[in-house]
């Protein structure tokens, strides 16, 4: 029931900030803006599936050591969220699309998904490994989540 009710509500909301967008700065503009992120959308998303296939070809030639690091799969899955909120009309998707584009927002949502994916299976180990600051800056080290013992 809950799908339902957002699979109604999510484009009725993104209806409406358009048209309220469309009365603040004229139709034209606003036209534009969409289709500005429609076009961000499709470049985000073919970097993204770029970055996937890398991980992808990374982990099959190195082995289990690559693996076993999250942020190899969890980050451009995440991006590729992005791209196609990017893609989709409309303006509340677009925001939310753009914080996922910040990486201290993206470490954020995955430390948030991974102790929700720890508590759903108690019996998984959740590690969250490091954080690259953007222009090749220090490595601030994560910390690791376990489940908690019988």
């Amino acid at each position: 029931m809950k799908w339902l009710l957002a699979a109604i509500a999510v484009p009725v909301v993104e209806v409406a900030s358009m048209v309220a967008m469309s009365r603040w700065i004229g139709g034209g503009l606003t036209f534009a803006l969409v289709i500005l992120a429609m076009v961000l959308g499709v470049l985000v998303l073919r970097a993204s599936v770029r970055r996937l296939r890398v991980a992808a070809r990374d982990t099959g030639s190195a082995g289990k050591a690559r693996a076993a690091n999250p942020i190899t799969w969890t980050e451009p899955l995440v991006m590729i969220a992005a791209g196609v909120l990017l893609i989709v009309p409309g303006f509340v998707g677009d925001v939310i699309a753009l914080l996922l584009l910040i990486p201290g927002v993206r470490l954020i949502l995955l430390g948030v998904i991974g102790v929700r994916l720890a508590r759903r299976f108690p019996s998984a180990t959740v590690t969250l490994t490091s954080l690259r600051i953007a222009g090749g800056g220090p490595i601030v080290p994560g910390e690791s989540i376990d489940p908690p013992q019988p």
